[in-house]
């Protein structure tokens, strides 16, 4: 191997040692990831809940209104440096699906689409978006 060559392999080793910095400067840092978790009710402790929470790295969560009606578990929330977001169940309407049954999204077969207690609204409903 000739100087000409070994100078051009120890350049690029050096390019590449110098640049590597930057690429791992542009992967996103752990705490800018969101983990989150959907939440409608808790029966035990709250504080157990967000410890376990703290130790699955969770930082945001989708909660139901009457979770976040309540001071301790929004209190916590941010004791532990959780964003919340409230669950608003703009297409869950049991009430006006049971009033007007033709409000149901259907399926590819037009059977209303519904499954356990799952039941919306279909989105496409003009007069009920406007309510």
């Amino acid at each position: 191997m000739t100087n000409t060559n070994i100078n051009s392999v120890g350049s690029l080793i050096l390019m590449f040692m110098l640049t590597l910095p930057l690429y791992r400067g542009c992967q996103p840092e752990h705490n800018d990831r969101i983990v989150g978790v959907k939440i409608y009710d808790h029966q035990g402790s709250f504080e157990e809940l967000f410890s376990e929470w703290d130790d699955l790295g969770i930082n945001t969560v989708f909660s139901s209104l009457e979770l976040l009606s309540n001071n301790d578990y929004r209190d916590l929330a941010k004791q532990h440096g959780i964003t919340t977001f409230v669950i608003f169940p703009v297409f869950f309407n049991p009430e006006a699906l049971t009033e007007s049954p033709d409000l149901f999204a259907v399926t590819s077969r037009g059977e209303p689409a519904k499954e356990e207690w799952v039941e919306f609204v279909c989105p496409s409903r003009e007069g009920y978006r406007h309510q």
